[in-house]
């Protein structure tokens, strides 16, 4: 992932936003920030590439999506100082809990059991992790659509007593 994306950045349609960690029962979680959560359809698909470039997984179908931002990572290695891509803060030194510093929201998607993953997987006893890009399909969103979301969050933050 791009550590330098910020908040109203321009990227192309092909850069990816998420991040992923396999849970089991070849479920897939994509971390997204609370920027992209909202843009998810219900039917929204996705590809996961390894960070060497090589497409790994074809055929993620959206399971859900988390209602609420994360108050810990679950996984170790998703934490940016043990080389992760989330930024996380601890509250003293002593203190192992991960807690994302921004809002952070997971994705759960499944592979197809057509997928060659599947079998290279269930073929194997071993456990297996993999940090890549997930890529979404999702609609493309107008810059004006995007204001008006923008406008309306920070209004329903301020008013909120």
């Amino acid at each position: 992932g791009d550590t330098s994306l910020r908040a109203d950045d321009w990227i192309t349609a092909d850069t990816p936003l998420g991040w992923f960690v396999a849970a089991g029962d070849f479920e897939v979680h994509i971390y997204l920030s609370e920027q992209q959560i909202g843009r998810l359809a219900n039917d929204a698909a996705a590809t996961f590439y390894t960070h060497q470039g090589q497409r790994t997984a074809n055929q993620l179908a959206l399971i859900d999506r988390s209602p609420n931002a994360l108050d810990t990572l679950s996984s170790p290695i998703l934490a940016d100082r043990y080389g992760g891509p989330i930024a996380v803060e601890m509250s003293s030194p002593d203190d192992q809990t991960l807690t994302p510093q921004n809002a952070t929201f997971v994705a759960r998607f499944s592979l197809d059991n057509q997928d060659p993953l599947v079998s290279q997987l269930t073929a194997s006893a071993q456990q297996w992790q993999q940090i890549g890009t997930g890529v979404i399909s999702t609609e493309p969103v107008s810059i004006a659509s995007n204001i008006f979301r923008r406008v309306r969050g920070i209004l329903l933050r301020e008013l909120a007593f």
